[in-house]
């Protein structure tokens, strides 16, 4: 009997959310979360995780025609044909690949507690975990200031080479005179928050970016729509 060949077809899933606080979520002080976000998947979840897939030769080209000055080509080279830290990094974790080759869609990763690659959720889940440090629903306020606005120092990445500012445990980068302060990701993943103007801002998607946060196009196109908007607010 003859197997019939079935067409796969791939869909990228971009998720983008915008959250506004209130006087409201400032006074709340949550005790019990109940956030949509994994650090170790259940199994039961696992029909709802959209696959990632990298970008194809022709996405990076757009990207880097769209904006050559945010993309350091040379230093990429360099680093792989003299194994660089990037390769070297990537090659210390075999089980986990995203540049050379995908094993990221593997359900057995999903199931492990590791927070720098295996975070599982929806923008929308990180924005509200961004929104309960803000607001005192996680952390104390003391404790929220010195994780979001002190010691940040502006320096070279040593893996990636991306000059940020770096504070403790997350960055800093200013915006038409806002300071957001958060972390971006690879592909194009990015969490903001801007006290001042009491927002968080949270982009996602499966289909990676070549763009590291900040410099990924999708981001820069969202991030400019949602500041025009308070412009005009």
């Amino acid at each position: 009997m003859k197997k019939k060949k079935e067409k796969v077809h791939s869909v990228e899933v971009n998720e983008f959310c915008v959250f506004k606080q209130t006087e409201e979520d400032s006074r709340e002080n949550t005790k019990t979360i109940g956030i949509d976000f994994h650090l170790g998947l259940p199994v039961s979840e696992q029909h709802r995780v959209a696959r990632i897939e990298n970008p194809s030769l022709w996405n990076i080209l757009e990207e880097i025609l769209y904006s050559p000055k945010d993309f350091d080509v040379s230093r990429f080279l360099k680093d792989r044909i003299w194994n660089g830290t990037l390769s070297k990094s990537a090659a210390s974790t075999p089980f986990i690949r995203f540049v050379d080759g995908m094993t990221l869609n593997d359900p057995d990763l999903h199931r492990l507690e590791q927070s720098a690659v295996l975070g599982i959720g929806t923008a929308r889940s990180m924005a509200e975990v961004f929104e309960r440090l803000a607001t005192g629903g996680l952390v104390s306020q003391e404790t929220r200031n010195k994780m979001f606005l002190e010691n940040y120092e502006f320096s070279e990445d040593y893996i990636s080479g991306a000059k940020v500012s770096r504070g403790q445990g997350f960055m800093m980068t200013e915006f038409r005179g806002n300071r957001m302060f958060g972390h971006s990701g690879y592909g194009g993943q990015n969490i903001r928050i801007d006290f001042d103007n009491r927002i968080t801002v949270s982009y996602l998607s499966n289909g990676l970016k070549v763009g590291f946060g900040d410099t990924a196009r999708t981001w820069k196109r969202l991030i400019n729509a949602v500041y025009d908007t308070l412009e005009r607010i």
